[in-house]
């Protein structure tokens, strides 16, 4: 029932107290026969009192002026802003339709409220609550005709206007529906309805209210959109940092006993030069450290070329023979033409 919106609620309270000061207005014509005469004119200033309390009271109620409509909905508007900040940092989106959806009950007084989101892959309005899943496509209620129209539209009884939702509306005692579209300048997020069990005497002020509502979630779906993507790209820039300073340092780690190793054999074929007494095995084994190391040592240097690459440090590469990739991708034959061999190395 929307009877306890911004709205209905301080009218109501108006309408009220005309009806109490009309009842005073009676009691006090009923008593004024009663009371000595020389009382008349007391009781008369009393009694036009009264009425015009009454009347202004019934005026508030019943005709409220759209300045005080507006200054009725303020409070509700600031709370609405208010708890913008805090429903954009909100880990799930489920708990932020929630809270929306809450929020929106309890300002405009009604039933429920429901916030269908737009699911462009799907093509159809999900809501997004954990105890509630449900879609609905927009070419059916009236939450997709506000959708698919843009505008906020307002039925005081649904089962009738709406036959392919009564089953669903009846057993709710649903008959006053209010919807309104979440959208930004460029993007169609979804529909914002509530649900009441009568219409209220103020429909078009709540109406009004629940656009605005519409209008202050579709900037906090925004600004979740926009820090969601904020974390991840950071996340993704941290990530490429990590690997850019794991590459290097493993780069690095591993040159230093790259270079230890390259000397040696080095040093080992120059021994075995000289000696050439020692048994051929250890010759070719020594051969075979120096041709792996320095294959290992050439893949130490291309890591550290593609970390000064993702660092945008390019002067500081070292040109290379345009076909030593080749040579490592079809390494020659370790028996064969060594003439030939040296002359690539």
């Amino acid at each position: 029932m929307i009877a306890a919106s911004t709205v209905v609620r301080p009218a109501s309270t108006s309408g009220a107290a005309g009806s109490l000061l009309l009842g005073l207005l009676i009691l006090l014509a009923g008593v004024a026969a009663l009371m000595p005469s020389s009382l008349a004119p007391l009781i008369s200033t009393a009694s036009s009192l009264l009425g015009l309390a009454s009347k202004s009271a019934y005026l508030l109620g019943f005709a409220t002026p759209g300045w005080l409509r507006r200054a009725w909905h303020e409070p509700e508007l600031r709370a609405s802003l208010a708890r913008g900040t805090h429903l954009t940092h909100m880990p799930e989106a489920a708990l932020v339709a929630r809270e929306i959806e809450r929020h929106t009950t309890a300002a405009l007084g009604s039933a429920s409220a429901a916030l269908g989101l737009w699911d462009e892959a799907a093509g159809v309005l999900r809501r997004e609550v954990a105890n509630a899943p449900a879609t609905s496509e927009p070419s059916i209620g009236q939450a997709g005709r506000s959708f698919v129209e843009q505008r906020a539209l307002f039925t005081d009884d649904a089962p009738r206007d709406l036959p392919e939702m009564a089953e669903r509306y009846r057993p709710r005692n649903v008959r006053a529906v209010l919807t309104a579209p979440v959208s930004t300048r460029d993007r169609q997020l979804g529909v914002l309805a509530v649900h009441a069990s009568r219409a209220s005497l103020f429909a078009e002020d709540d109406l009004a209210l629940l656009q605005i509502l519409a209008d202050q979630t579709a900037v906090v779906l925004e600004s979740r959109a926009l820090i969601d993507q904020a974390a991840r790209l950071y996340a993704a820039a941290e990530v490429a940092r990590l690997r850019e300073d794991f590459l290097s340092s493993a780069a690095h780690d591993l040159k230093t006993p790259l270079t230890t190793i390259i000397g040696q054999a080095q040093l080992l074929q120059r021994m075995l030069t000289n000696m050439p007494e020692l048994a051929p095995q250890v010759a070719r084994s020594v051969a075979r450290i120096a041709e792996e190391t320095g294959r290992l040592r050439r893949l130490v240097l291309e890591l550290l070329d593609a970390a000064r690459v993702e660092r945008g440090g390019l002067g500081g590469l070292r040109p290379r023979r345009l076909w030593a990739s080749r040579e490592r991708a079809a390494p020659l034959p370790r028996r064969g033409n060594r003439r030939a061999r040296r002359r690539i190395r």
